[in-house]
């Protein structure tokens, strides 16, 4: 089977909608009380044979135990209106049905799985009730990922719980944020198999999807209930509860025989009491064949076994070669199978396929269209290659071509015709038309005969126009509709077409014209539907962005008002900082308990300062005074050198040691030095590390430059994203916790601002400087004899000459 067919086959199968509710049995034969089998077969003319097995136990008591529960309640945008009022009174029902010793465990299911109870609990217990509580304030928003969600669920139960494990999904069914290949549905699975874990299902929403939940019901014994409008809530609690109820009979080994040469699924899936469980498959020989089922039981393993003989292939069953052909691409992981009740589903489904296909194939004989009724043909036959109307319809196509196309057309035959032998007739209204195309003396006949095809022609032009139009009036109404109104207005001007066909085919058309403005009501409806919940879920989503920005900039300011703090610059943390979140999140307490602290600081700052100097200043005033106090004779006299001696002394210490230092600042360094303490202005959301690398390069007028090698190893890219919103602090501080978010720091190197890593700035002796300042009059003691000979040397020689001459005669 090609791919193309795989994926119709997957569409079919999804189709049909399952309910465990309404599943039936009827065994032909029961081996010894243990399994009821019966094994429906159908045969191909190439002798392949395929089968069906529906498999019961008998004489199983139902289920006793506590069981632990893991309700997944779908909160996606999908689950809306009166659909998500009908879940929830569902899931409260099945809650409150719940016997005594069972737990439970609430998880909501979207884009993510979200346990809203931390462990498996009471039902009636308060934590429950809180859950409740929360999933009735959850709002339902986004799709659906089910692989995430049957992960989480595989994974929560522990090791050492010995009750029954069962999962609960209320929910539509859909994986609209991730598809669900096989691959991961067979791991999946085989995770769930292997932790005893069974799934039933409440399906409820607009677009119900089978495929996924009727596959897990099949493979882990669980079922599916169906929402109907009949069913009420605690109706559909009553069916989960007795689904919950009902053992689940896990397989240690199965033996099949060797006639059986395909076995689908290839999960061989355990057995329940309350419906069959069906597989199917290829099947070589005529039987009798024994079947062996090794089942655990809490008093050990405990064997079954059946003996089922093939039934008489019947082709009503040919609709198994094609669920087989299709388990065949993936093991069967994906067949929605759970008893009897969904293969008759499967039979209706396929069968209304094949008749579609027949009717198309008519159609296109009575317009002449021979290539395309060969492929319909043969289309038809190869999914059932005994139908009697497709042979028929083989037969009518090689008496066009032998007779050369459309004017050779002999009479078409119906399903029942081709089953007594008699004709047909494409109109499905007269008799039997039949072109005979005389050489000659039979105008009339053919202006008859002529009429007939015209009149076939647009009868199956106004059928296929009908047929796609309803298929078209889900989506597109009005495309729908004006399809309809150009086919009326062209049977209209028919005159070749008789009056009361003519008057039949335009009935017809109108009724679908009315049908296609209802649908456009219904159609327009939903889709403002759609747009409200739409327009309200974007309105959620702006609100948690705007929220989630403001945490943002609160964050940055906070961050600011820390750095300002550190600086001790208590008044701009105050106004600057804590102020401004208090703008952006006024009921946030964090901003207001940060202004009042930093005021605080403030204060306290200013009044140690002052404390601080007053005792200083009352000390070092006392000092001068008892200084004061001690007299000093004036012999030798104390004489100052004027202001001028003072400016030289200076002048000269200045250009002896201003050049000592072992590494010179240059002006670049000087300049970078500079514009770190001078204040500056960061304003970037999600900006790139190089274009805030180039704003600072020339907003301060320096070189910063990134260790592009040392970021590299990191693995931080000039691509990697800022944000930051630093305003009224110095650069150094800006930098430093800018570059913190990003691990990073900056170093002095090369006349550059160098942004790297705090590893490579600290590892690098590269980066490492050492400086040497002027110590020389602190280590060096100015004695009276320097002094002397200071002022010998004519440094006080404008002081006097009895003064100097003394000095200098001493020295």
């Amino acid at each position: 089977m090609t791919e193309k067919r795989h994926i119709r086959l997957a569409v079919v199968l999804s189709v049909a909608m399952l309910s465990a509710s309404m599943l039936v049995h009827n065994p032909a034969a029961a081996n010894a009380g243990s399994i009821a089998a019966r094994m429906d077969s159908f045969t191909n003319p190439d002798g392949t044979n395929y089968f069906a097995l529906s498999l019961k136990p008998e004489g199983i008591a139902p289920a006793s135990g506590p069981s632990d529960v893991l309700v997944m309640f779908n909160t996606s945008a999908s689950q809306t209106g009166e659909f998500r009022s009908k879940a929830l009174e569902v899931l409260q029902s099945l809650i409150a049905g719940m016997p005594a010793g069972d737990r439970v465990q609430l998880m909501t299911v979207d884009l993510n799985a979200i346990a809203l109870t931390k462990t498996f609990v009471d039902p009636k217990s308060k934590e429950m009730a809180d859950a409740l509580v929360q999933l009735n304030a959850r709002v339902p928003l986004g799709a659906t990922d089910m692989k995430k969600a049957l992960s989480v669920a595989a994974g929560s139960f522990a090791a050492d719980m010995k009750n029954a494990r069962k999962v609960i999904y209320i929910g539509d069914g859909r994986s609209t944020a991730k598809f669900l290949s096989a691959q991961e549905s067979d791991e999946l699975i085989g995770k769930l198999v292997d932790n005893r874990i069974s799934i039933d299902s409440y399906l409820i929403g607009l677009r119900p999807d089978l495929q996924i939940v009727g596959a897990l019901a099949g493979q882990t014994g669980g079922v599916v209930v169906d929402d109907a409008a009949e069913m009420n809530a605690q109706q559909a609690a009553a069916a989960l509860n007795a689904a919950i109820r009902a053992p689940v009979l896990w397989p240690q080994s199965v033996t099949w025989p060797e006639g059986l040469s395909e076995v689908f699924p290839k999960h061989t899936p355990p057995l329940r009491t309350d419906r069959d469980t069906v597989v199917v498959g290829t099947v070589k020989g005529s039987g009798p064949f024994d079947i062996q089922y090794t089942i655990e039981t809490p008093s050990g393993s405990e064997k079954l076994s059946s003996t089922v003989k093939p039934g008489v292939s019947d082709d009503a069953n040919n609709y198994l070669m094609q669920v087989v052909e299709y388990a065949r691409s993936n093991g069967g992981v994906t067949l929605p199978l759970m008893g009897t009740a969904s293969l008759e589903q499967l039979r209706v489904v396929v069968n209304v396929g094949g008749m579609s296909i027949k009717g198309l194939a008519r159609q296109a004989l009575a317009s002449g269209n021979l290539d395309s009724a060969e492929k319909l043909i043969d289309e038809a036959l190869r999914q059932d290659p005994n139908d009697p109307e497709a042979l028929a319809l083989k037969g009518a196509l090689a008496k066009q071509r032998q007779g050369g196309g459309a004017s050779a057309v002999g009479a078409v035959p119906t399903a029942e015709q081709a089953a007594t032998g008699g004709e047909g007739d494409l109109n499905l209204v007269g008799p039997a038309a039949v072109i005979n195309n005389p050489e000659a003396g039979a105008m009339a006949e053919g202006f008859q005969q002529e009429r007939k095809i015209i009149t076939q022609v647009i009868q199956a032009e106004v059928l296929n126009t009908i047929n796609q139009a309803r298929k078209q009036m889900s989506s597109d109404p009005d495309a729908a509709s004006e399809n309809l109104k150009l086919t009326l207005e062209k049977v209209r001007q028919a005159a070749d077409v008789n009056p009361d066909v003519r008057d039949q085919l335009s009935d017809q058309l109108q009724t679908a014209l009315r049908e296609a403005a209802r649908r456009k009501v219904e159609v327009e409806f939903r889709r403002q539907q759609q747009q409200e919940t739409m327009a309200a879920a974007r309105e959620r989503q702006l609100i948690t962005e705007n929220l989630l920005r403001d945490q943002q900039k609160v964050k940055q300011l906070m961050d600011r008002f820390d750095s300002l703090m550190s600086e001790g610059k208590y008044q701009s943390a105050e106004e600057e900082a804590a102020a401004e979140a208090i703008k952006v999140a006024p009921d946030s307490p964090v901003p207001q308990q940060a202004q009042l602290f930093a005021r605080t600081m403030g204060y306290y700052q200013a009044q140690m300062a002052i404390k601080l100097d007053k005792q200083k200043l009352f000390v070092d005033t006392m000092y001068q005074v008892d200084k004061s106090s001690i007299p000093f004779p004036d012999d030798p006299p104390i004489v100052y050198p004027d202001a001028e001696i003072w400016r030289q002394l200076t002048a000269r210490r200045k250009d002896k040691y201003s050049s000592m230092d072992l590494a010179k600042t240059s002006p670049a360094e000087k300049k970078i030095k500079d514009a770190l303490k001078s204040e500056t202005k960061i304003e970037f959301v999600d900006t790139p590390l190089s274009q805030v690398i180039d704003y600072l390069n020339n907003y301060h007028n320096i070189v910063i430059k990134l260790d592009t090698r040392v970021l590299t190893e990191a693995g931080i890219t000039s691509d990697t994203t800022v944000t930051s919103d630093l305003k009224g602090i110095t650069l150094r501080s800006a930098l430093r916790l800018m570059l913190r978010d990003l691990n990073l720091t900056y170093v002095l190197q090369d006349e550059v601002l160098l942004i790297t890593t705090p590893d490579e700035a600290e590892s690098n002796p590269n980066y490492r400087r050492q400086k040497a300042y002027p110590v020389a009059d602190l280590v060096i003691p100015v004695t009276n004899n320097m002094m002397g000979g200071m002022m010998g040397g004519g440094m006080m020689g404008g002081l006097g000459g009895g003064m100097g001459g003394g000095m200098g005669g001493g020295m």
